[in-house]
């Protein structure tokens, strides 16, 4: 759902600046994957953190490096997600509209995790 404000966005940038030739260009033919793909990574990250939340008391060295492992691999997901998204946006909107859009995506994708990682407790 981030993702389709960040597309809307780029859109939104385009059409008002009047390129509605572009802005219909700017949805990437590999959104709907992509969608998939940034939906499933923030289910299993809720689901992680879930399960961390609930086995908290109990959790051994093992649980707490888990938990911490599928950050990193959910954030290096995200990375080449991007990635491929800003090659597909630059295409359409040129460099510095692309950027801006990644910049959207960026803050929008950072205030999330940080409602998602407060619920976490610190490990001890």
């Amino acid at each position: 759902m981030r993702h389709t404000l960040v597309l809307l966005a780029a859109v939104s940038l385009l059409t008002a600046s009047g390129d509605r030739i572009a802005a219909r260009q700017a949805r990437p033919a590999s959104t709907t994957t992509t969608m998939d793909e940034v939906l499933a990574a923030m289910d299993d990250q809720h689901k992680g953190i879930q399960r961390y939340i609930e086995t908290f008391d109990t959790t051994d060295d093992a649980g707490a490096l888990a938990l911490i492992q599928a950050h990193f691999d959910r954030d290096a997901k995200m990375v080449a997600l991007r990635q491929r998204w800003l090659g597909d946006f630059r295409k359409v909107l040129g460099t510095k509209l692309a950027v801006r859009a990644m910049q959207i995506d960026r803050r929008l994708s950072l205030g999330y995790q940080l409602e998602m990682t407060t619920r976490i407790p610190l490990s001890h």
